[in-house]
């Protein structure tokens, strides 16, 4: 920010708060002469300041969406500790609209809280179900169980590199494109294989430690990783097949529904020790 007596120039500036006076302002901004609005200026190079700045002026929201989950102090924990997990591990969190913009990374690695809260919910709260809906319902309903400042940065790392994975699979013809809808029941499998259906959140820091280096140790070996992915696309292909779905719209129900996520459960499991498919 810069200024020259009354006159400011900002550059990557960011409103906070007043977005909606921002764009009446600029739909009347050819009678709007002699009016008067009251503006705060900051300018600050701090990312914990400002995020302060944002969460301070906007308390008085009820409803807290993405950015402002992005703004907890464990996002940013989670943010450094992703990023410096090896070449081969490495997620790197988008806390913000386009923060990597002049980092030389892999494109690809960068991914969104949504992302990660929808991975989160399908590996360690054995939600696919709902993971494959939209992020903000995953918000609602388990807002007090994700992003708690005493969780384990590893066990989101280790979901949204599963996220990541998946993607890159699909991306590079790994496995039938058609398969992509399967994304959070393969996600789903990976955690009901590590944790046998146990809350991890409650157990000791080392069992946690353990079963991410066990899912991790499959994820990073792509032989294994798609062998899973097979396992679980054979068992919801037959589900489906035998539910009578057809259409697109019929099977993204199927795998939306609760019912179809405890059947696939019950038969996942039963073939738990089975081999997956070459």
């Amino acid at each position: 920010m810069s200024r020259t007596g009354d006159k400011f120039r900002l550059d990557d500036y960011q409103i906070v708060n007043g977005c909606q006076t921002s764009n009446i302002l600029f739909e009347c901004r050819n009678n709007i002469d002699g009016v008067y609005i009251p503006l705060r200026i900051i300018g600050s190079q701090d990312s914990e300041f400002i995020s302060g700045i944002i969460i301070g002026t906007n308390k008085q929201n009820a409803v807290k969406d993405e950015q402002f989950w992005a703004l907890k102090p464990f996002m940013k924990d989670l943010e450094e500790y992703c990023r410096n997990q090896g070449d081969e591990k490495n997620i790197f969190i988008e806390r913000r609209d386009y923060q990597y913009r002049d980092e030389p990374i892999e494109r690809t690695r960068i991914i969104k809280p949504r992302e990660i809260m929808k991975a989160v919910a399908a590996m360690f709260l054995f939600q696919p179900n709902r993971a494959a809906r939209d992020y903000r319902g995953i918000l609602g309903e388990f807002e007090g169980k994700i992003f708690q400042e005493d969780h384990s940065v590893q066990l989101y790392h280790c979901a949204s590199l599963a996220s990541y994975k998946f993607d890159f699979s699909v991306r590079n013809q790994r496995f039938d494109s058609s398969w992509r809808i399967y994304k959070y029941y393969a996600i789903y499998a990976l955690g009901l294989d590590a944790t046998g259906d146990a809350d991890i959140f409650s157990a000791h820091k080392k069992k946690q430690e353990n079963i991410c280096k066990s899912i991790i140790d499959l994820i990073v070996d792509e032989n294994q990783f798609i062998g899973h992915v097979k396992k679980v696309a054979s068992i919801l292909d037959k589900m489906i097949v035998d539910e009578g779905e057809k259409t697109r719209e019929q099977i993204r129900d199927s795998l939306r529904s609760e019912t179809f996520a405890g059947k696939f459960k019950t038969i996942y499991l039963s073939t738990s020790s089975e081999p997956p498919p070459i």
